[in-house]
């Protein structure tokens, strides 16, 4: 029996296809002023229904609440940003973000994107506000952000229903894009980075 020939594999490491580059510039592009006045509002409402989501899960199942605080407490290094509902706790970003996420979506009564089969704004919200507390952003920035991450979720999850739900829980899997795009507006990020 002989070897098998050697093949070369592509290297795809810095191939970007043309989709992930439209939507590298979608993120890096939306401003403020780009958005009609409608889609702020929501964002907006988005925000203070994602809180409401947090908050009541304190209500409405405390030990789970107090288990996503004192995770975030354990493993903070900069407390920077609101663990909500927790009175004063703070935590790094990321963590603030993991705990507020767990929060958001216990009780399950978090929006839903129908076609795209997932809770944006539990995956969205956290990751954009704890970044700008971290960063002291304006309200603009974080409505810009806001809308960017839930675009970006949504479409990808379009994009991939309804057989990605066979396999995968969608709000974790695309909603991750969402929570990427959010962030990597809220920092400001050109389309390369």
């Amino acid at each position: 029996m002989s070897e098998p020939e050697h093949q070369e594999s592509p290297d795809t490491t810095t191939t970007a296809t043309r989709e992930t580059e439209i939507l590298a510039e979608f993120v890096a592009g939306l401003t403020f002023d780009k958005l009609p006045a409608a889609v702020s509002a929501q964002a907006c409402n988005i925000v203070l229904d994602t809180l409401g989501c947090a908050i009541g899960a304190w209500r409405d199942d405390p030990e789970k609440a107090e288990i996503a605080a004192k995770l975030a407490d354990t493993f903070h290094s900069a407390p920077k940003a609101a663990i909500w509902g927790a009175r004063g706790h703070k935590s790094d970003a990321a963590l603030a973000a993991l705990a507020n996420g767990i929060l958001a979506n216990a009780a399950d009564f978090d929006d839903t994107h129908k076609r795209a089969l997932l809770h944006t704004g539990s995956v969205v919200v956290p990751p954009t506000l704890a970044v700008a507390q971290e960063r002291n952003l304006s309200g603009r920035q974080l409505v810009t952000a806001i809308v960017t991450g839930y675009e970006t979720a949504v479409r990808v999850g379009m994009a991939v229903m309804p057989t990605h739900y066979r396999f995968w829980h969608s709000t974790a899997t695309n909603g991750t894009f969402g929570a990427a795009a959010s962030a990597a507006s809220a920092f400001g990020l050109d389309t390369q980075r």
